[in-house]
């Protein structure tokens, strides 16, 4: 069975005992040192087109809502 991207075959979790989160130690602070890079360069553009397209369709969904007498 393939994954939700279609690539790659789904697997089942080897360790079912592990919990969640529970990270060998220089893992988590690999991982805790990242948080602080921020986003990959030119990320920052892909967020605000996201978010302009977004605002977009709101405000016509409002205006179409307004326009029908909703």
């Amino acid at each position: 069975m393939k994954g939700p991207g279609g690539i790659g075959d789904l697997q089942a979790a080897k360790n079912k005992s592990r919990q969640f989160g529970d990270l060998p130690p220089k893992l988590r602070e690999r991982i805790l040192q990242s948080k602080d890079r921020g986003f990959p360069k030119g990320y920052d553009r892909v967020l605000t087109e996201y978010y302009k397209r977004l605002a977009r369709k709101e405000a016509k969904k409002e205006s179409d809502a307004k326009g029908s007498g909703k």
